[in-house]
């Protein structure tokens, strides 16, 4: 879409969505308690976290836990960092990439994705969440949220809008039911995201040419 408006002709635009190895990320898990919202990424401001930490401190539950994965990249992201934590104990920053540490250890322990991203071309991250069965917060512009029905398999809202992450997270917090069929949800819709599919999709593109 962000092409399109540049002014790229849509004949030169083409997606071929990243796969997932779904049966090398493991589903079965229990609830984590208490619950966990965790972000996945670079912390940097196009990757809207500091919006899902305004959302979070906004939540009023002590019973919650934020786990942002991911490395400051800056000295002055790093002391913002620092004082969130110092003021708000219940955010924590973790060390180590989703590779190195394995799907079950982020994804399986925590209760949602949020991914708030201003602007992203996919965020594997929200697929490879979505595979493991957990629901996933994302935006309009993040590239993977064309796989999600809102409010069914997860939930889109408009980047930037914190109250609406905050109002999202309620949402899942209060209703266990909700949580358990979104992410079932989630997962089947990633059963179509192979490396055959990609393939093919650059096949036909190829073809064309």
């Amino acid at each position: 879409n962000t092409f399109l408006a540049r002014g790229f002709s849509p004949s030169r635009v083409f997606v071929a969505a990243p796969p997932v190895d779904l049966p090398d990320i493991p589903e079965n898990r229990p609830e984590p308690d208490p619950f966990i919202i965790s972000y996945v990424g670079l912390l940097e401001p196009a990757k809207g976290f500091h919006l899902l930490i305004d959302a979070f401190r906004k939540l009023d539950r002590p019973n919650t836990r934020l786990w942002l994965w991911g490395n400051t990249g800056t000295r002055s992201l790093a002391r913002y960092m620092r004082q969130q934590m110092a003021e708000c104990p219940r955010i924590e920053l973790k060390s180590g990439s989703v590779r190195a540490l394995g799907h079950e250890k982020v994804y399986g322990a925590s209760s949602v994705l949020v991914h708030p991203s201003l602007a992203d071309g996919f965020g594997y991250v929200v697929s490879e969440a979505m595979a493991a069965g957990i629901p996933v917060i994302t935006t309009t512009a993040t590239g993977a949220s064309e796989w999600i029905e809102d409010g069914v398999s997860g939930f889109v809202v408009a980047p930037g809008d914190a109250e609406a992450i905050r109002e999202r997270l309620l949402q899942l917090m209060d209703s266990p039911a909700l949580r358990r069929d979104m992410g079932q949800r989630a997962r089947e819709a990633m059963r179509p995201l192979t490396i055959e599919r990609m393939r093919e999709c650059y096949r036909q593109v190829l073809s064309s040419l």
